[in-house]
């Protein structure tokens, strides 16, 4: 399966706790290499280097806190909530605002693909 392949399953999801931001998955290819899934079939590469401050900031947070791993809503750290957490040991999922992930697409409309659980039950209008 190729990174094409598995990037048409990872696209960002509108985050059910922050209005106008969404969890955006991120991996980490290598020490030096990192892939972010910035829409449906639309992905980032970025080098240690050319990684945005931003996503440098949040990987810093995420690992400064020891349970640090996706968890059920109600047992995440409030301390990550706002930053982002752990699914793998080189997955991510970083929480961006609508506005910031627009930039790091190069200003694209993008089409995100997926709703938040409270919209996909009716529950947002």
């Amino acid at each position: 399966m190729s990174l094409l392949d598995v990037s048409a399953s990872l696209y960002p999801i509108k985050d059910g706790y922050l209005e106008n931001h969404h969890a955006v998955w991120m991996h980490r290819v290598s020490y030096y290499e990192f892939v972010i899934y910035v829409g449906k079939d639309y992905i980032r590469r970025f080098t240690l280097d050319t990684l945005p401050e931003l996503i440098k900031e949040k990987l810093v947070l995420i690992h400064s806190v020891g349970n640090n791993r996706l968890q059920e809503p109600w047992q995440m750290s409030d301390a990550l909530r706002e930053v982002g957490w752990l699914v793998g040991n080189s997955m991510y999922q970083i929480i961006l605002s609508d506005e910031y992930l627009k930039e790091l697409s190069g200003g694209a409309e993008l089409d995100t693909g997926r709703k938040s659980q409270k919209e996909s039950e009716g529950g947002a209008e």
